[in-house]
């Protein structure tokens, strides 16, 4: 796989929805509110729902401040309640709060 940095959110949106379909076991995403990677969007829930329908997939979502996610993401948690059992939504601890960046992981590659 190329390295290229990535400049915008539309390139972000481009890079996540050509990595996610190439997930075999783990998907891991730590961030703030899940604001950096667009996991919300038609097309990566489109992805994301075949992944999770897999056995032994998992998607854990390691989130700063999930009450967001909770409340305004409404196709993710739709995923969630569908594939509790592949799904994780953590909430970090209150002394990695300072933590500023996002990080996607892809089968701890």
């Amino acid at each position: 796989m190329s390295e290229s940095l990535i400049h915008s959110q539309a390139e972000m949106t481009q890079a996540l929805l050509q990595l996610l379909p190439q997930a075999h076991s783990h998907i891991r995403v730590f961030d703030r509110q899940l604001e950096s990677f667009p996991l919300e969007s038609p097309a990566a829930i489109a992805l994301l729902q075949p992944f999770l329908a897999r056995p032994q997939t998992r998607l854990t979502l390691i989130l700063q401040r999930p009450e967001a996610t909770l409340t305004r993401r409404p196709r993710l948690m739709d995923l969630l309640r569908r594939y509790a059992p592949g799904f994780q939504l953590l909430q970090t601890p209150p002394h990695l709060d300072h933590l500023a960046d996002a990080c996607l992981l892809i089968d701890d590659i």
